[in-house]
């Protein structure tokens, strides 16, 4: 279980996250809308505090995960994050990108890695991408092995900030239409902002809206 307690989070004047205060139930997919800037991202980059918060308390399985002494790299491997920006390594190929983490952190051999990365990247469509470089995909396809590289590690907690996989095309729809669910087998919690009002319906039970920077249910 996930619950935020009266959160707060400032940039300098800015007041980015106000009384935040929401419990995510374990297997729930939840999606935050809003408009830009309204603090979707930085709601979800607090949960494995690459953001620290002002005031208030963020508990994972009754774990205040902003205390002083908490093992971060501990905790963090328990998360797969998908980041706006992707952060794919350049130098490793897509399977090498899927399966550095599961065997530096989960021990798993290359070839138990392999098979789990193969998988997903099946998945995601990019089975016949494994053996390319980051700098040789299309923007959407980097997006995509960012979120099999997450799942991978087969973590409790999935938290996506991207917003850029539009539903415009067939594959879009397709990813859409099957990402939340697929990823919420491997994850048991998925926070992420939908690419559309629409399709956040579609994705959870219930949709959470971030307006001035204060969560509506």
């Amino acid at each position: 279980m996930i619950e935020f307690d009266k959160v707060n989070k400032w940039y300098g004047d800015y007041h980015a996250l106000v009384d935040v205060s929401e419990t995510i139930a374990r297997g729930e997919v939840v999606v935050v809308c809003g408009p830009s800037g309204s603090g979707k991202s930085t709601l979800i980059r607090t949960i494995n505090r690459l953001e620290p918060i002002k005031s208030g308390r963020i508990t994972v399985d009754g774990k205040d995960i902003h205390a002083r002494g908490i093992d971060l790299n501990e905790f963090r491997s328990h998360i797969g994050f998908v980041f706006q920006q992707f952060n794919l390594f350049p130098h490793l190929t897509v399977i090498g990108n899927c399966t550095l983490a599961p065997i530096q952190l989960r021990g798993l051999s290359r070839a138990e890695a392999t098979e789990r990365a193969m998988a997903l990247l099946d998945r995601v469509g990019l089975a016949n991408k494994a053996d390319a470089f980051p700098s040789e995909l299309s923007g959407g396809q980097q997006q995509r092995v960012a979120i099999a590289r997450a799942l991978a590690m087969q973590p409790p907690l999935s938290g996506d900030a991207r917003d850029g996989l539009r539903p415009r095309r067939g594959r879009s729809r397709a990813l859409h239409g099957r990402r939340p669910r697929a990823g919420a087998r491997h994850a048991r919690r998925l926070l992420q902002p939908p690419p559309t009002p629409a399709r956040a319906a579609v994705s959870c039970r219930h949709p959470h809206a971030l307006r001035a920077r204060g969560l509506i249910r």
